[in-house]
C-alpha cells in the first residue's frame, strides 16, 4: 500500500515513561468533566480542611491537591503491579480497532470500547470510561502524518458512532 493511504494500518512502538503518565493525570484533571469533578471533591475537602485547620494545614493540602499529585500519582504507579505499563509496546491501528502487545501479551482494543479521544502535542489519549485511557505517545509515530492519522480515525469512528446512537 502506498504511505499516502489514509485505509493503511499505523504501526507504533513505545514505551511509557513516568512524564507521560503525569502529562495524562494532568490532561485528565484539567480537561476532562471526570476530572474536573474528582478535583472539585478534592478541593472541598482541601477548603474545609483549611476551615478546619486553620491556614498552614488548608494552604498545604491545597498544594497537595493542585500541584503535588500528579507526582506523586507517578512515583505510586512505578512502584505498583501497574508498572508493567512502562514496557515496550507495539501497536497496530486499524479501521476497527487496535492490536497491543506487550512482553505480558496480545490484545485488541476495539473503537466500540473507547468512550473518547483527545489529542495534546504530546500524546493521544483513548479514554475508556472513568480514569482509564491508553496513552499513546505521538513520538511513537514514524511521522506527524501517522500520529494525525491514528486519532483522525479514532475521531471518525467516534463520530460515526455518535450519529448512530
Amino acid at each position: 500500500m502506498h504511505s499516502d493511504d489514509p485505509t493503511r494500518d499505523i504501526g507504533a512502538r513505545f514505551t511509557l515513561t513516568g512524564t507521560d503518565y503525569e502529562h495524562y493525570l494532568r490532561y485528565f484533571y484539567a480537561h476532562t468533566m471526570t476530572g474536573r469533578r474528582h478535583m472539585r471533591r478534592l478541593y472541598a475537602i482541601g477548603v474545609a480542611a483549611f476551615l478546619i485547620s486553620g491556614a498552614l494545614l488548608g494552604g498545604g493540602y491545597w498544594y497537595a491537591v493542585s500541584r503535588l499529585w500528579p507526582s506523586i500519582a507517578q512515583a505510586a504507579l512505578r512502584m505498583s503491579p501497574q508498572k508493567g505499563m512502562f514496557t515496550e509496546t507495539d501497536i497496530v491501528i486499524e479501521n476497527e480497532g487496535m492490536d497491543v502487545e506487550t512482553h505480558q501479551g496480545v490484545g485488541r482494543l476495539d473503537w466500540e470500547n473507547v468512550a473518547d479521544v483527545a489529542e495534546t502535542p504530546d500524546a493521544i489519549y483513548l479514554f475508556m470510561g472513568g480514569i482509564n485511557a491508553f496513552i499513546i505517545p505521538k513520538r511513537a509515530f514514524s511521522s506527524d502524518a501517522d500520529s494525525a492519522l491514528a486519532f483522525a480515525r479514532v475521531e471518525a469512528y467516534l463520530e460515526l458512532e455518535d450519529e448512530n446512537s
